[in-house]
């Protein structure tokens, strides 16, 4: 490995720009291997329904052949079956649990949608009423309120002020009264409406979820109904197409048959299946390697905001002097990572078509430089260096 160089930083903006731009390259190595990683996806997706298609295939095969040939797998084929009877036994009367279990939670949730809308009705007319006749009291209290106001003015026209003092009072007491009671009334009505409002609307918001939870329970049945029709129309088949779907899928070189066809499909699987595998291996490497890439640009940024901190506090303070830096080696040596890595993943096509080169291309430039311990001390060494220099130079 070639010598670490080192660097040193002029000031708090020469460390900043320094944190900005592996941040930046980091964000750019992060978009292209996700990009990669779509590529893995989208492959693998494909890749598994191809195997999956020809294991199938291998089984039809066998089935058709009154599952005797080809003959080494005949013979597993009988030895495996005890074993997955007695699976398949268990699995049967489980689903035929889960089908009692799930058929009486339907029914559970059917009756509260009832008893809710029940609820509803019964409290709709009884809050109708009350509206009703707040109503009819609100509108008497108006009439009434109208009528003093009348009243009022006749009273105290002319010398009236004067002369009906008592009067005038009373009606005023009273008109005070009217208008208080008319407050009440309202303040009522509305608690009422609110009430109804607040009733319709959880009414709503449990009819969601009610209709939610109904939707998924008759699709759990129908899914258990359809896996019970196909064990129990059929269990000695399935028994069979099961135990022979499971030694497909531990073969890692074909065996010598009667078949060539069939070996030469075999090998097909085989290698189909080290592709899967191969793919789903890359997803794995790849969401890791992004996953602590973006954990490192997050630690950047977190440090960022400490040294634009100490950048204002010295722009706030005359005789703060400019900071001068020495990045440690390991802070050097950490971020040189990103231009060894950016060659491995430009070439995106190349990485998708061949997972396990790309992995181990990745592994070469990367080696231990993102371990936990390499992380740790490139920001320990940045924190350390920023608080050596604040001390001595503040």
């Amino acid at each position: 490995m070639p010598p670490v160089a080192t660097e040193t930083f002029d000031d708090l903006a020469s460390l900043l720009s320094f944190l900005d731009g592996n941040r930046e390259k980091i964000t750019m190595l992060v978009a292209e291997i996700g990009e990669i990683q779509k590529e893995f996806q989208t492959r693998f997706v494909a890749s598994q329904q191809r195997y999956e298609d020809l294991k199938t295939g291998l089984v039809a095969r066998l089935e058709a052949s009154g599952w005797e040939r080809p003959q080494w797998l005949a013979q597993r084929l009988a030895d495996r079956l005890p074993k997955v009877r007695e699976q398949q036994q268990r699995r049967l009367e489980s689903l035929r649990r889960e089908l009692v279990q799930i058929q009486e939670q339907l029914a559970e949730i059917e009756a509260q949608e009832e008893a809710d809308r029940k609820k509803l009705q019964t409290e709709n007319p009884r809050l109708n009423k009350r509206e009703e006749d707040l109503k009819a009291k609100q509108a008497e209290l108006q009439g009434k309120l109208s009528r003093l106001e009348a009243e009022l003015r006749q009273a105290a026209s002319g010398l009236g002020w004067l002369t009906r003092i008592g009067t005038i009072k009373r009606i005023r007491d009273d008109y005070e009264q009217t208008a208080i009671s008319l407050l009440r009334v309202n303040e009522r009505l509305t608690e009422v409406r609110q009430t109804w409002r607040d009733m319709a609307q959880l009414h709503e918001n449990t009819e969601d979820r009610l209709q939610d939870a109904w939707r998924l329970r008759v699709a759990e049945i129908a899914r258990i109904k359809a896996d019970l029709a196909v064990l129990e129309g059929d269990f000695e088949g399935t028994c069979r197409r099961a135990a022979a779907d499971e030694i497909l899928a531990e073969l890692s070189a074909p065996l010598p048959s009667e078949d060539s066809d069939f070996d030469r499909e075999a090998n097909d699987m085989i290698v189909a299946h080290q592709q899967l595998q191969s793919y789903e291996q890359g997803i794995v490497q790849v969401a890791e390697l992004m996953g602590t890439m973006k954990g490192v640009a997050e630690g950047l940024a977190r440090m960022r905001e400490s040294v634009q901190s100490m950048k204002k506090e010295q722009d706030m303070h005359a005789e703060l002097r400019d900071l001068r830096l020495e990045a440690p080696r390991e802070v050097i040596a950490f971020h040189a990572l990103w231009d060894r890595v950016t060659p491995v993943v430009k070439d995106e096509k190349q990485a998708a078509a061949r997972p396990g080169d790309f992995a181990d291309r990745l592994r070469a430039a990367i080696g231990e430089g993102l371990a936990e311990s390499s992380i740790s001390r490139m920001f320990e060494s940045l924190g350390a260096e920023l608080k050596r220099a604040a001390d001595q130079q503040w």
